[in-house]
């Protein structure tokens, strides 16, 4: 099994593991992939580095699937229904703990928090155009 075939395995596990919950918290996710991919392991000291390597690898995994669902246009995350934008799930903290919820399980406070984290996004990527606008001017003034 390669890399691309993994993330897209654990893709569907994320996707199905969504679909029948509404808050995923993210560490769970690593355990039960770990559960359900890592080999079983003979002896002791084999069973600990494969539980090792198999937490380190999936767990920077299942971050990687998970990031589809953090604030990125670029992103292939699932898109509820009738929205260009909106996801089906978000990120957040909850209790200290990283979750995706569902966005119709997200509180108003977790959506005004990422409406207020879009915006300043978006006034950050305004800013970026203006001054990359402003050089292009000073340049050609400067020629």
């Amino acid at each position: 099994m390669n890399r691309t075939e993994l993330f897209s395995m654990v893709s569907d596990f994320v996707d199905n593991a969504l679909h029948d919950s509404k808050e995923i918290q993210t560490s769970w996710l690593v355990h039960a992939a770990c559960k359900e991919f890592m080999p079983d392991v003979s002896g002791e000291r084999e069973r600990a580095v494969t539980e090792i390597m198999f937490y380190d690898g999936f767990t920077r995994l299942v971050k990687k699937v998970i990031g589809k669902f953090e604030t990125n246009e670029q992103s292939d995350a699932p898109l509820l229904d009738g929205f260009e934008h909106l996801r089906v799930a978000y990120t957040v903290t909850r209790n200290n703990v990283n979750c995706l919820v569902a966005v119709d399980s997200l509180t108003d406070e977790e959506i005004q928090n990422r409406i207020n984290d879009l915006r300043k996004v978006g006034d950050g990527c305004h800013a970026h155009a203006n001054e990359l606008e402003r050089y292009v001017e000073e340049r050609r003034a400067a020629a």
